[in-house]
């Protein structure tokens, strides 16, 4: 591949991850880190987890730095931070969250490379994601913003918190994700199997 495919692919996983949270109030876009998280998976999976780790860090840095951007403001407006302190606490704040969808990319990726069906991938990247998520949600006290399951409490997906939670909810729109991402990367049987999938879920 080349440089600038490569740097086509990291701009592009970083790009889907300021889209993530759109998905969130104020601006309640629910569909965009279904779609966001799709188009990402296919970055994450087009090299080995090495590469599939650096691009899942961008699509966080992405998704954190903006979905978070309120901490350096909370920082500097009503704790006295200065602003250029309040930033830098902010991105490294940001950096370190976006390591949970790195450690995930990275995760997808290795099970792709060894095993390039589908459908493992569209069963690891839930199982993968939530663990991840539910981890970041008590460790260090825990960070649990942006999980994607709170975008989705206006879909139908928001049928299955009574019986899961929000975590179940996250599953299910990761899922989904992942079945966006087979509509493309699957056979044509696959991709009938995906969209009666999606169907059945939604």
């Amino acid at each position: 591949m080349s440089r600038l495919g490569r740097r086509g692919g990291d701009l592009l996983a970083f790009a889907c991850g300021l889209a993530l949270p759109l998905g969130f109030a104020p601006f309640g876009v629910w569909p965009a880190p279904l779609l966001a998280l799709a188009v990402a998976l296919q970055t994450w999976v087009a090299r080995g987890p090495g590469v599939g780790f650096r691009r899942g860090w961008l699509f966080g840095l992405g998704a954190f730095g903006f979905g978070i951007g309120w901490v350096h403001v909370s920082m500097h407006d009503y704790g006295g931070a200065s602003l250029p302190l309040a930033y830098a606490v902010s991105l490294l704040l940001a950096g370190f969250l976006a390591l949970y969808p790195a450690l995930c990319a990275a995760w997808v990726a290795r099970t792709w490379q060894r095993d390039r069906r589908v459908w493992r991938v569209v069963v690891v990247l839930p199982a993968a994601w939530v663990l991840l998520e539910w981890v970041r949600g008590w460790l260090l006290s825990g960070f649990p913003w942006l999980e994607l399951g709170y975008g989705q409490i206006d879909t139908p997906l928001a049928q299955l918190a009574p019986l899961g939670g929000s975590l179940l909810v996250t599953a299910a729109a990761v899922f989904s994700a992942g079945l966006l991402w087979a509509l493309a990367a699957a056979l044509p049987l696959g991709r009938v199997l995906a969209a009666a999938l999606l169907a059945l879920l939604w």
